[in-house]
């Protein structure tokens, strides 16, 4: 796309062009207190009832045989979210629809384009896409240009969900979505399609989502790819951001529990993160909390199919789907987490009104971890492989992670490597003649929790409320509660793993080690 031939400007305080039309945005609540210009000259022929829809539009139900959200039966297949895009594009003159990439495995990753009839032109497209790009230069545009445009044109919003293949609920409720603005008749859905154009990316990991995994075919987890853009599925998607540069994103995930994550954030907050970008952020969770229905706020009696903010999830590392859309585009950018481990018409319910746990290592006996490799460096080839003994960077940086990922990435290409001697390594000698565990699921990946052995009665009555499959041993004063994992799942995406760390600290138990 050319670039612009305005001239700059510098970004006042009220920085996104129409962004206060796009809170709650999935949750279809009626929040414009104005409209645009090309709106306001036109008579409008929008219904008070908010469940009024073109019959020419296919429903989810009619293409699918069953709603999405509410009486939900399964998530839909690949198959299923490319023939629906399809069939809304052919019926409604408010989308269009493409293709950002090809996954691995030659699936496409389609996307739509919602907005008003005008809007989906494609010079009114372009357009609006060189106005956003305008506002976000302070160097071009004058201050009466940047207020026209603010007044005029439609803000960007992005709704992007599946980028982990095993989340599957934001798919299902992108394509909710994607219906009620193609469909809906209320004046609601005209203001909206009015004052934004919506980019609806249903899956960002098709081969991920077939196999029901969190990373794509090449076992690569996309979402720790968004500044090398080593997939290809990646490149896609930031190529059509380019093209349609967000002024809200939408990065919709799933975790384990019942509960539900929206912003506004954890600390640490980036330093280079705007502080207007904070600000919408955090006002588009207030609008959330107020449309969120369910349990409402989790508390100490509430604690499933609730929403809970201002934990867990922080804007401090630069490499996710809400830091980057906010600092690479200065948009409101912002993860939102849904649990796995509820009802799946619960989890696009609540993911379509809205739209880590973790831990690694032990904090006491150290002992156990003597002698055993963090980082194992092998030749392979005329390069190297690096096999590390966790994920150093699994949810942000960390000191310790931070210098090993840096030295394996730094060291000399074609050094001479002193650290190995010619012939048969005993180590590995050693570990290739040893017996093989047995495997407890997801490849020697179960859930193991520590406590004193005379806490075990207590610890392994919280379990059983959640599993009666465990395994027990002890060493020294110590006893290990071990919960097979046969989906290989990591912690925040298990489906009770988090609510039963919950309860045994609610039960005061003390945790030696949880290892997830």
């Amino acid at each position: 796309m050319a670039p612009s031939s305005r001239p700059f400007w510098k970004i006042p305080p009220r920085r996104l062009a129409g962004a206060a039309t796009i809170a709650l945005l999935l949750g279809m609540t009626p929040l414009l207190s104005g409209t645009s210009a090309a709106s306001a000259a036109r008579p409008s022929p929008c219904r008070t009832d908010p469940t009024a829809r073109l019959d020419t539009v296919p429903s989810p139900e009619a293409v699918f045989g069953f709603p999405l959200g509410a009486g939900q039966e399964r998530v839909v297949t690949n198959e299923e979210v490319r023939t629906y895009l399809g069939a809304v594009d052919h019926a409604s003159d408010r989308v269009v629809t493409g293709v950002m990439a090809t996954s691995v495995l030659g699936q496409p990753l389609p996307y739509a384009v919602v907005s008003n009839e005008r809007n989906v032109r494609p010079a009114a497209l372009r357009r609006i896409a060189d106005d956003v790009r305008d506002l976000r230069d302070p160097r071009r545009t004058s201050a009466r240009t940047a207020a026209r445009t603010a007044k005029d044109s439609p803000a960007i919003v992005w709704v992007a969900a599946n980028v982990h293949g095993g989340e599957k609920s934001g798919t299902d409720a992108a394509l909710k979505t994607l219906y009620e603005l193609a469909a809906g008749l209320s004046c609601a859905v005209e203001q909206r399609n009015d004052n934004l154009v919506t980019i609806i990316v249903p899956t960002q990991n098709p081969d991920g989502r077939d196999a029901t995994r969190r990373q794509n075919e090449f076992g690569f987890d996309m979402n720790r790819d968004w500044f090398a853009r080593t997939q290809q599925e990646t490149d896609g998607k930031l190529e059509l951001l380019r093209r349609y540069p967000p002024q809200v994103f939408i990065d919709a995930h799933e975790m384990g529990g019942r509960q539900y994550f929206f912003p506004p954030n954890a600390d640490p907050i980036h330093h280079e993160i705007a502080g207007e970008a904070v600000d919408w952020i955090n006002r588009i969770g207030e609008a959330n909390k107020a449309g969120f229905g369910y349990n409402g706020a989790c508390d100490d009696t509430v604690t499933t199919e609730c929403y809970f903010n201002y934990d867990t999830y922080d804007m401090f590392f630069m490499g996710y789907g809400d830091t980057v859309p906010t600092t690479g585009f200065g948009a409101a950018g912002m993860t939102y987490e849904k649990g796995s481990a509820s009802a799946v018409a619960d989890r696009v319910q609540q993911q379509f009104h809205t739209h880590t746990f973790w831990a690694n290592g032990y904090t006491v006996g150290a002992d156990a971890l003597k002698g055993t490799a963090a980082v194992v460096d092998e030749p392979t080839g005329a390069g190297r492989a690096v096999l590390f003994a966790f994920n150093p960077l699994f949810r942000a940086y960390n000191e310790n992670g931070l210098h090993l990922v840096a030295n394996a990435l730094l060291y000399p290409a074609g050094a001479a490597d002193a650290r190995r001697t010619p012939g048969l390594d005993a180590a590995r000698a050693s570990a290739a003649a040893a017996p093989v565990a047995p495997d407890l699921g997801g490849g020697w990946r179960p859930i193991t929790i520590e406590v004193a052995a005379t806490d075990l009665p207590r610890t392994r009555a919280i379990v059983e409320r959640f599993t009666a499959d465990t395994r027990t041993s002890a060493k020294d004063d110590s006893v290990y509660v071990v919960i097979p994992n046969p989906q290989g799942l990591q912690a925040d995406e298990h489906p009770f793993a988090k609510d039963l760390v919950r309860a045994l600290r609610d039960a005061r138990v003390p945790l030696r080690s949880v290892v997830a």
